[in-house]
């Protein structure tokens, strides 16, 4: 049970969600966007955040949508883990988000309110990071689409009072040769030692992790030295690790020594299936 009360309201358009986030601000009622829920109730539940007003963004028809135009896949926020692994639209993406809790959580868990997220784990954005996906910010001045990478960094980084509607992707990376592999402690559902994603561009091979560090990445310095095809497999994967964004993450999924033994192992089996695919 939620220990506070606070006011629900859900817009129907973009202009309305922003304008009722000013007033509600402007009234000192924390206000915070919703779209899924499980986050926000789970952190709730334990006084982990607190407000006194939530704004479901799921009656916004630009949250909800998932089409494909001119050779871009565009997907709204809204859109549940669930639809994602079963519309197929995006093979990387309904392969990944696939392993994302249990069915009737992804049910519930959309794509933007993963990707926006506290928990460090925030699997769903490894493919959109992959794919130099592009993202549409709803804010007080106005729409704008930009490439991901400028906007997170470790997080997706948004003023207050914006909100994220869509992700677009275009069709030659949803299309591109791919592997997700999420290795678990012991459930297959647990969160993960490590997500590794990947898909191969051309003969290059991109990847993005998770759970490995406190933060979900992609590390173009860690790709150069995976493609380095002249070297030994091992030996480039022992270079790509001198290039971790930060320590990797030592808790009670699994130490630190542990993960690294996981992500070895899963580099490995990435790597051949990439390099070996027509």
């Amino acid at each position: 049970m939620i220990p506070f009360h606070f006011e629900y309201h859900k817009p129907s358009a973009i202009s309305q969600a922003l304008s009722l986030y000013q007033t509600l601000h402007a009234q000192e009622k924390e206000p915070l966007y919703y779209c899924g829920g499980t986050e926000i109730i789970t952190m709730a539940r334990l006084n982990q955040i607190h407000t006194k007003a939530v704004i479901d963004i799921k009656g916004i028809p630009e949250c909800t949508a998932f089409e494909w135009e001119d050779d871009q896949l565009i997907i709204g926020a809204a859109v549940t883990l669930a639809r994602l692994e079963e519309e197929k639209g995006f093979p990387l993406l309904s392969r990944t988000c696939n392993r994302i809790a249990d069915h009737t959580s992804r049910c519930k868990i959309t794509f933007g309110g993963n990707i926006c997220g506290k928990i460090m784990y925030r699997e769903a954005v490894l493919p959109v990071l992959l794919a130099d996906s592009e993202v549409v910010i709803a804010s007080e001045a106005g729409m704008k689409r930009v490439p991901i990478h400028e906007v997170f960094q470790e997080q997706l980084r948004l003023t207050p009072g914006d909100f994220l509607v869509q992700i677009i992707t275009r069709k030659q990376y949803a299309d591109a040769p791919y592997a997700s592999e999420k290795r678990t402690k012991i459930d297959r559902i647990d969160y993960p030692l490590v997500t590794v994603a990947a898909l191969r561009d051309s003969d290059f091979i991109r990847l993005a992790l998770s759970g490995l560090c406190s933060f979900p990445f992609r590390s173009p310095r860690m790709e150069q030295e995976i493609n380095a095809k002249g070297i030994p497999l091992d030996e480039r994967i022992n270079r790509a690790l001198q290039h971790l964004p930060a320590r990797i993450v030592d808790d009670c999924q699994g130490s630190a020594k542990y993960r690294e033994f996981v992500l070895r192992n899963t580099l490995r089996d990435v790597v051949r299936t990439l390099e070996g695919a027509e």
